[in-house]
């Protein structure tokens, strides 16, 4: 199988795997703030409660959905990787409970540094567009 072929099918997985794991982190903060209960989430970088928990949700949810379907995924990992380095510094003082933060915040890097390969959106809307260009 060709290099190229099986580098795209790992960029796809891995995008997949973690876009969908971090949607249940979404999922849960989500029902947080509709339930009325923002106040209850952590304020670790001084904005309020509620607004944390927004920007938060932006990251895990709108942004995972985005990477998982390959729009803008180096742009838009770059929320991921704030939240993840902010869950890092905020979770306790142990390894242990800033692991899951760290394994996190490493794909996302690692998205940001190779790009999200050729099964994307991007690249379905820029073969479209060439398509179109060459047909006129």
């Amino acid at each position: 199988m060709d290099k190229n072929l099986l580098t795209n099918i790992g960029l796809l997985f891995l995008r997949g795997m973690i876009s969908i794991l971090m949607l249940t982190h979404g999922v849960a903060k989500l029902e947080m703030l509709l339930s009325g209960n923002a106040h209850l989430f952590l304020n670790p970088i001084g904005l309020g409660s509620t607004l944390s928990l927004i920007l938060s949700i932006g990251a895990e949810f709108f942004c995972s959905i985005a990477i998982l379907i390959g729009f803008k995924s180096r742009l838009l990992v770059l929320p991921l990787i704030f939240n993840m380095l902010v869950a890092t510094f905020a979770a306790g003082d142990s390894f242990h409970e800033k692991e899951l933060a760290i394994v996190y915040l490493v794909v996302y890097i690692s998205i940001a540094l190779l790009g999200a390969g050729e099964f994307t959106l991007d690249s379905f809307i820029e073969k479209q567009k060439s398509k179109k260009r060459e047909g006129k």
